[in-house]
């Protein structure tokens, strides 16, 4: 009679969890009592990701110079008041290729060639860009890269008429990410001109990835 009535207490009892269960990540080992399958809809997104970055060029040579009318036109070689910078924005959005470590990211920057005189106008600058690098974990949290990134840009700036004028970019870069979270990371990108020696360019932003980390672990 003892052991019936204790049978029916303990099927009539709910049962409790020994602890509470906590979301906190979605990569494997970072969470807790997940339901099951809960990570198979976020593994189908795509290893994407989206940088918003301040960037700043330093030109050795300026990209304008002032002639002999006083209208600006733009330097072919180099003046006395060399050197000039710029500062703008970079949208950027990239993918790992087949080859991980492998990834490629297209780039577009819109900003403006401060003048470095008086005598010489200041220019819109508009650029896009595709960059090839390899990656490498130096810790769980921090990221470094290499790159080599090709395209063109545009100069263009008002006058009497508005005028254009564009070259080539090729530039090898180095990047440091570090991961403040698995979907988000903030870093800093140097980089110079391999068209003409005395270029450079750094950058600075964050980054959203839709996949935990990039779906490297």
């Amino acid at each position: 009679m003892r052991l019936a009535i204790l049978a029916v207490l303990a099927l009539a009892t709910p049962a409790h969890a020994g602890h509470s269960c906590a979301e906190t990540s979605e990569v494997l080992g970072r969470r807790h009592c997940s339901g099951f399958g809960g990570w198979g809809t976020l593994a189908r997104m795509p290893s994407i990701t989206f940088d918003m970055e301040m960037f700043h060029e330093h030109f050795l040579v300026p990209p304008v110079e002032a002639s002999s009318t006083g209208n600006a036109i733009y330097a072919s070689g180099p003046v006395a008041d060399a050197g000039s910078t710029a500062w703008g924005g970079r949208m950027r959005i990239g993918a790992p290729l087949m080859w991980r470590p492998l990834y490629m990211a297209f780039e577009l920057d819109i900003g403006g060639v401060a003048a470095p005189s008086a005598d010489i106008a200041s220019a819109l600058l508009s650029q896009a860009v595709l960059a090839v690098g390899a990656h490498a974990h130096l810790t769980d949290s921090f990221t470094v890269s290499a790159e080599l990134a090709g395209g063109g840009r545009m100069y263009s700036w008002m006058a009497h008429a508005e005028v254009t004028d564009g070259e080539a970019v090729l530039e090898a870069r180095g990047r440091l990410d570090w991961w403040a979270t698995p979907h988000l990371t903030f870093g800093a990108s140097i980089g110079t001109s391999l068209i003409t020696s005395g270029d450079q360019t750094f950058t600075v932003g964050f980054g959203g990835h839709l996949r935990a980390l990039d779906a490297y672990f």
